[in-house]
């Protein structure tokens, strides 16, 4: 509260202060920069949480999402089972050998929507485009195109609303299908161990089909884990642009000036997230 007041009176004081940015400029500090000026000419601005909350929240997640995806089995202990499994071994589609490819292969794919991800979560607006912009705005931004956005705010907040709860569905449901594949991974770790040790003709057949359906529950759930990720990672593209936007209308300094960029501003019309059946 203290801190607040402290930059309240400040921008009242110093309203010709600029805040100085090096670099690319972050969405925390446009938000700043346009309370200062909302409180430097008395308006009364609603909180912009919906141009940070995305992706604030999926950062918390990062690192679940980060971690790199388990190895179903590693070279040395296929070479082990070998004489158990054979890279030939047919399961119910495809052999042993393709399964585990195929498992390799979704697990690069998982990597790099990670590493997208990633760097989604840090978009800022680059410098070469809005950092001589940005200051401009500071020292020209009208007082009308101020209340405009002020009364513009509100209609957004109740579809971001909606948006932000399924899309923290998503991210949840991400995490969770995660941990699930580490369990899998546990557990076949464990089929394996007994599958060397085993002695019986019997019971080695048996651990033989328990590891193949482990292998069959880790595929299915690592494709789901993907799919949930090329869906964070499209709703996320969606989000910067979205904000992007955004902040080209909140940039410009007059009322006329963001006319060109009010009719843009999406997100009043964020495109459906469809959760599921049965999983909410």
């Amino acid at each position: 509260m203290k801190s607040f007041l402290f930059l309240t009176l400040l921008a009242v004081a110093l309203f010709a202060q600029v805040i100085s940015v090096n670099g690319d400029v972050e969405f925390s500090t446009l938000i700043d920069a346009l309370n200062q000026k909302a409180s430097g000419y008395k308006v009364k601005m609603p909180k912009l949480n919906f141009l940070v909350k995305v992706t604030n929240d999926i950062n918390k997640a990062m690192t679940t999402l980060n971690k790199p995806m388990p190895i179903f089995i590693t070279a040395a202990k296929k070479q082990e089972v070998s004489r158990r499994i054979p890279n030939s071994f047919k399961t119910k589609t495809v052999t042993y050998q393709t399964l585990l490819e195929q498992i390799d292969a979704e697990n690069t794919k998982i990597g790099q929507h990670v590493l997208t991800i990633s760097a989604q979560i840090q978009h800022k607006l680059p410098a070469a485009e809005y950092d001589e912009w940005f200051q401009r705005w500071q020292k020209n931004v009208e007082k009308a195109h101020i209340e405009n956005i002020a009364k513009i705010v509100p209609s957004m907040l109740p579809p971001f609303a909606n948006y932000d709860y399924e899309f923290n569905f998503y991210v949840n449901s991400t995490v969770i299908l995660r941990k699930k594949i580490d369990k899998v991974i546990t557990a076949a770790g464990e089929l394996y161990d007994k599958l060397l040790i085993s002695t019986k003709a019997k019971e080695q057949k048996e651990l033989v089909k328990k590891v193949i359906e482990k292998m069959e529950e880790y595929r299915k759930y690592q494709t789901g884990f993907e799919t949930r990720l090329d869906q964070l990672q499209r709703t996320l593209s969606f989000y910067n642009d979205s904000r992007t936007m955004w902040s080209k209308f909140i940039l410009s300094s007059s009322v006329v000036e963001a006319a060109k960029y009010e009719k843009t501003i999406q997100f009043g019309k964020f495109p459906p997230l469809k959760i599921p059946k049965g999983e909410k």
